[in-house]
């Protein structure tokens, strides 16, 4: 199946509704049950404390435990206290990490409307916005949210804040043409509005094709939620000691280099000025090299 960008508004109405009219209330109610509701849906909160609790369930955490525990019981205080202060900043930091992680998804969920202007046997009727369901066509008006993902149908001088999407600052110009470019970027399927956005400027109107957790603002929520999951710590960047011998070696080469090369005045320096420099197939001098940066490795 084609993506809907690249579909005729009515092939995308006849793909959702299986008809170019709108919905029924029978047809509403099937979808509702069939896609639930359109919301960001979110696991059951834990409070700061269960969080930084939680930090301590880590299976390098439980050895670094054990090691304070045994340095304390052979005299090894000073060795012991640095393990400690360790494994607390690092359980502050995993609760930071994941206390902000709920905040962006509690504002992720305020992104969506509070209300729509949906079509429905044939009457515009004003609904809230976690009644919406596939196949739905709202209409919009300037300054209205955009509850949902959704093809556009009509278009008349639309343009649409997106920039909780993409970070475009400036309204995007939509239109209603078929785009027939494969895998597009977001910002760049101008027959397309999403979730989370809303329209600056002109109206018209759009037929649901996605809700709740499926819309683009939904994918974000679920990668807030599984990449920074109670517990885990956040990657922290190493220098590794191959990157950084091999590092030293560069540096040192290069300044062994830079201390031998022949002065203005010497003979080896004007017989080498007149001569023009060789150039390998590649284009390159022959005489030039490329140094490595000191490799840096995530663990």
């Amino acid at each position: 199946m084609k993506p809907y960008y690249q579909l005729s508004g009515e092939e995308v109405l006849r793909e959702v509704n299986g008809s170019e009219e709108p919905l029924t209330k029978e047809q509403v109610s099937e979808n509702q049950k069939k896609y639930g509701p359109n919301e960001l849906t979110e696991g059951k909160k834990k409070t700061t404390v269960q969080i930084f609790l939680e930090q301590y369930k880590d299976f390098l955490v439980i050895i670094l435990i054990i090691a304070a525990i045994a340095s304390g019981f052979m005299g090894d205080i000073e060795s012991a206290a640095v393990i400690v202060i360790v494994i607390t900043m690092n359980a502050i930091l995993g609760t930071v990490q994941t206390v902000k992680a709920e905040a962006s998804l509690a504002s992720l969920k305020k992104l969506s409307g509070p209300e729509a202007k949906v079509l429905r046997d044939g009457v515009v009727v004003p609904i809230p916005s976690a009644e919406v369901t596939v196949g739905d066509i709202i209409m919009l008006e300037a300054g209205d949210y955009i509850p949902a993902d959704g093809r556009i149908l009509e278009c008349a001088s639309m343009k649409v804040d997106e920039s909780a999407l993409t970070g475009e600052s400036l309204g995007v110009e939509k239109t209603t043409d078929v785009i027939e470019q494969d895998e597009v970027p977001l910002g760049d399927r101008i027959n397309m509005v999403y979730s989370g956005s809303f329209l600056t400027y002109g109206r018209g109107s759009f037929v649901v094709t996605e809700i709740g957790m499926n819309t683009e603002v939904g994918k974000i929520a679920s990668l807030l939620k599984t990449t920074c999951p109670a517990g885990a710590a956040a990657p922290r960047l190493r220098p590794s000691a191959r990157g950084g011998r091999a590092g030293a070696r560069a540096a040192r080469a290069n300044r062994s280099s830079q201390g031998s090369r022949p002065a203005a005045g010497s003979p080896r320096y004007h017989k080498n000025a007149g001569a023009p420099a060789r150039r390998s197939p590649g284009g390159a001098p022959s005489g030039g090299s490329c140094r490595a940066a000191p490799a840096v490795s995530v663990r």
